[in-house]
């Protein structure tokens, strides 16, 4: 009888032995696949912009993929762009929990009425004027020369939170494929309706 239970236990220890390993061995495999799906629709895509929509208030959204780095992937050169400007603001990347990257395109064609103008009692000018909720702008000519003093407001939302689920191959799956973990995604929109994000990066550090 006690043959048979330390037969048992050791049945059972080798058993969870074994679905240990193949534990570790698929969280390495998974963390292969991310970093390698991590770099292709990072570096190798140029962080595109995966789709453009329109949210309720009428506001043009962009969204895309959030990278996941360990602290010791930062490091080892895959993104060097990032290490470079860490080094530049003072921050050490082990310090480092995310980080943001984002261009934005203004495009805005303005049309306003030249007015003539005298300065400093003899200097023969022209003027315009435009404003509106996001532009200010000031210019003047002066012989040759176009003077413009140019101020834009704008406000920038970006939210990162956890999107689709998706295979080794990038492809999405669906919500009852639980046991995968949902892929970090962002979205940003800008309040400043000339406004286009062009490209946006950003990289959450994982433990």
């Amino acid at each position: 009888m006690k043959t048979k239970i330390e037969i048992g236990l050791l049945i059972m220890f080798l058993l969870f032995v074994a679905g240990e390993s193949g534990w570790q061995l698929w969280k390495e495999k998974q963390k292969s696949s991310r970093l390698e799906n991590d770099i292709h629709i990072g570096y190798e895509s140029g962080f595109k912009i995966v789709d453009f929509y329109k949210a309720k208030n009428g506001q043009l959204v962009a969204r895309n993929s959030v990278l996941e780095y360990s602290s010791k992937e930062l490091r080892t050169g895959i993104a060097q762009d990032v290490i470079q400007q860490l080094d530049n603001l003072g921050i050490k990347p082990k310090n480092v929990t995310n980080y943001s990257q984002t261009v934005i395109q203004h495009d805005k064609e303005i049309i306003v009425p030249v007015h003539d103008s005298v300065i400093f009692d003899t200097i023969k000018a022209e003027y315009f004027k435009y404003c509106d909720k996001y532009y200010n702008i000031d210019g003047i000519k002066i012989g040759d020369k176009q003077h413009l003093k140019i101020e834009s407001v704008d406000s920038i939302i970006q939210v990162v939170y956890k999107g689709g689920r998706y295979n080794m191959k990038g492809v999405k799956l669906p919500g009852i494929c639980f046991w995968v973990p949902r892929r970090l995604e962002q979205v940003i929109s800008s309040s400043n309706p000339n406004s286009k994000i062009s490209y946006s990066k950003t990289i959450s550090v994982v433990k």
